[in-house]
């Protein structure tokens, strides 16, 4: 087994206490899989639509080599995610880490997502045995289907990971990796019960989720078995024992409001059995003149959402439970490259199984964390899940440690009293994971926090989509729209309709440069990104005796790589102007494509007798294809001392820098950003003036100068990780420091 494959399987097992397993119980059948998150919004979101496939070039490692090639065994992992729509985390987190982990490791793989369709699931399923693969991760959306997949995958000889959801019927399986959705529910009850015999006489309501869903009837099992005693002896009075059908908020919250009529509000404890279900059961306490927290009723939750959390702290829940979807990824990520490798799967499963009804499987069981208001900072905050942020918003500020509240551009003026709406024009979801991943929860978490109507749709880069969607916000009466526009045409297409129909426009991180602008424009002020990679490389390129500079920029058509060169190429004008640097090359790179960017540099380096000192690369990728391409050439650019550049802040670009072969990166906070648009759109629909938020600054868009609210970005190096995308909660430890990247990390992290 390859040193970095057991890096992996030993990090899945440090996270997830492996060692601590415990048996599911009984003949279990299907667990469906998470939760309902169960937050209610007022938002809509279009589905995502197509196949999207990520696969990993294959690198050479030279004194890992031989270690190397053992990961890569011929033949691929294929992951069938499930869709996009039922949870945010399938495309948000498990996508994320399954990349993370699979590039660590080195091997090929694909990712793609059915959308929601059983039969897109079959037919990728029948695409990865015909490609080739010997390993399918699947999470099936029904039993039946998968079924299938997984009898044709048998029969071409192709080994099938069940994740997070137990395929219960046909044969089952090699393997199936969850969490152990028991003692899920016994968590729950290790926080409650004592909680519960405190009182005098309790009156205990079990709160259960769908009725059609055996992961329901497990979490119950594990709360029920724990609490059976106590009613049996009389010491518990049972209230209520009632399943939520489809795990729907709002049934339950009229489900729970029946209960507590019938038992005349005499409820002293609940087991909700997640956080949108403990929502509503709050929801119909105060409805019934009832604080959770003052009565000292404890209520449990599931999923550790932003709600819940906040819910916690507020003294209104008493716990929620957090399921690791890191530690669950990597896990699953360990069994298939173990089963591409042909190995024993026992070291990772310890001998246990569960039984699908049919053979008993292979189970690879998490363990789940119980969060409470004491261990917050240290479980879903010190993991990156959750960020301080995003919690402290609102009236929940109050609740979070001072030195944790947001920052100004964190917060929000309510705005409840405001008529009108504002909906969120998102552009796609495969140019970039932000737009779905961050922006959204971003405004979400602002809108709902003012208290605004609002909805959010995404064009998935479909420009007449994105007309259409901006019809239909005018249509429905909406006051503002904040605009990510596909190109500038549709976009100025899109302002024009506005403007007749009265609805202020708001540029998102995309000047629309074509027609009468929008009424604001909120953005990076993207000269000064390129000006903030010269700050860190110019006194760097200065030290050498003969500096040979190179400018690797972004897309031709893409304005905003324009800008970004002339905030480096200004910064450097002046050096190549009296002779100090020699401008090697200066190249656009099509559509910001990073293999395009391997081979054109490496052009460069021919041409150039490989005589480069230093390069500013427009974003982390393009620095990624400069680094490789000189790594091609036998130069370590670490030890050669050529100070490079880059944009985003990815996880590739920081571990670059740990290890030293690129000089900074530039971090532009999203949240920052997001929110500041926020309040713009908030000021436009009550009718103020926005000046005070841009300044008076404006950016001509070729016809109109548009008033800009313009965001300073932050420079990243080695020396500020911790204190910036660390400490933003940006970026986690746990994702920069896998494989042979760990070696740079701080011990202490």
């Amino acid at each position: 087994m390859s040193r970095k494959l057991w890096q992996i399987i030993l990090t899945a097992l440090s996270i997830t206490a492996l060692a601590v397993l415990v048996a599911c119980g009984g003949g279990a059948t299907e667990p469906a899989g998470e939760t309902e998150e169960g937050e209610t919004t007022t938002t809509t979101e279009t589905e995502e639509t197509g196949e999207e496939a990520v696969e990993t070039e294959e690198t050479d490692e030279g004194a890992d080599e031989e270690e190397m090639d053992e990961a890569m065994e011929e033949g691929s992992i294929w992951v069938l995610l499930p869709d996009s729509a039922s949870s945010a985390r399938w495309e948000t987190d498990d996508r994320r880490f399954f990349e993370e982990a699979f590039e660590a490791a080195g091997v090929e793989y694909n990712i793609v997502n059915a959308e929601g369709d059983a039969s897109t699931q079959q037919t990728q399923a029948e695409q990865a045995i015909t490609a080739g693969a010997e390993v399918i991760l699947i999470v099936n959306l029904d039993s039946g289907s998968a079924a299938s997949i997984i009898e044709n995958a048998r029969s071409a000889g192709v080994a099938v990971v069940d994740y997070d959801r137990l395929t219960i019927e046909g044969p089952g399986a090699d393997i199936y990796v969850s969490f152990d959705n028991v003692r899920v529910g016994a968590t729950m009850a290790d926080t409650l019960v004592p909680l519960i015999n405190e009182q005098e006489d309790p009156q205990v309501v079990l709160l259960n989720g769908g009725p059609t869903d055996n992961n329901a009837t497990l979490f119950r099992e594990g709360y029920f078995t724990a609490s059976e005693p106590f009613f049996d002896d009389g010491s518990w009075t049972l209230v209520d024992d009632q399943f939520v059908p489809e795990w729907d908020n709002q049934q339950a919250l009229v489900i729970f409001e029946q209960i507590l009529t019938a038992a005349d509000n005499n409820v002293s404890a609940v087991f909700a059995a997640n956080d949108g279900l403990a929502g509503a059961v709050i929801a119909a306490l105060e409805n019934a003149g009832i604080d959770p927290a003052s009565a000292g009723i404890p209520i449990s939750g599931q999923d550790a959402t932003v709600g819940g959390i906040q819910n916690i702290l507020a003294g209104d829940q008493a716990m929620t439970v957090y399921k690791p979807i890191r530690a669950e990824a990597e896990a699953a990520a360990a069994a298939a490259i173990a089963l591409l490798n042909g190995e024993d799967l026992e070291a990772l499963t310890g001998g246990l199984t569960i039984n699908n009804g049919t053979n008993d499987i292979p189970f690879l069981a998490l363990d789940p964390v119980g969060v409470t208001a004491d261990n917050v900072a240290d479980t879903v905050i010190a993991d990156g899940f959750r960020t301080w942020e995003e919690i402290c918003v609102g009236d929940f500020a109050q609740y979070c440690p001072e030195d944790q509240g947001g920052t100004p551009t964190d917060t929000v003026e309510d705005a409840s009293d405001v008529e009108g709406s504002i909906w969120v024009l998102l552009p796609d979801s495969a140019s970039s994971a932000r737009w779905e991943t961050d922006d959204r929860r971003f405004f979400e978490e602002a809108f709902d926090a003012a208290g605004v109507e609002y909805n959010i749709v995404n064009a998935e880069g479909d420009a007449s989509t994105q007309q259409t969607q901006a019809e239909q916000a005018i249509t429905a009466g909406a006051s503002v729209i904040l605009m990510v526009n596909l190109d500038s045409g549709s976009g100025a297409a899109i302002i024009e309709s506005a403007r007749d129909a009265g609805v202020a426009v708001i540029d998102y991180d995309r000047l629309t440069v074509e027609g009468p602008g929008a009424d604001v424009y909120v953005s990076f002020d993207n000269v000064r990104v390129g000006a903030t990679m010269a700050d860190v490389l110019v006194p760097l390129i200065s030290e050498q005796e003969d500096p040979q500079v190179v400018l690797l920029n972004g897309g031709p058509t893409d304005n905003n790589a324009t800008l970004f060169r002339e905030g480096y190429f200004t910064a450097s004008e002046p050096f190549f102007d009296d002779g100090s640097w020699t401008l090697v090359d200066d190249q656009f790179v099509p559509e910001w494509d990073n293999q395009q960017a391997l081979v054109i540099f490496e052009q460069i380096l021919t041409a150039a007798d490989n005589n480069v000192s230093a390069v500013f690369a427009a974003n982390d990728g393009l620095a990624g294809a400069v680094i490789a391409a000189f790594e091609n050439a036998g130069i370590d650019p670490a030890e050669a001392g050529v100070p490079i550049s880059g944009q985003d802040a990815t996880v590739g670009g920081i571990q670059n820098i740990l290890a030293g072969d690129q000089a900074m990166t530039v971090y532009k906070p999203i949240r920052d950003e997001a929110f500041a648009a926020a309040n713009v759109a908030i000021a436009l629909l009550r009718g103020e003036d926005i000046t005070e938020l841009t300044g008076g600054l404006t950016l001509n868009n070729g016809t109109s100068d548009v008033p800009f609210l313009a965001l300073d970005p932050v420079g990243v190096t080695a020396d500020n990780v911790a204190e910036t995308v660390i400490a933003d909660g940006f970026r986690t430890w746990d994702e920069i420091c896998v494989g042979d990247f760990e070696q740079y990390c701080p011990e202490d992290r």
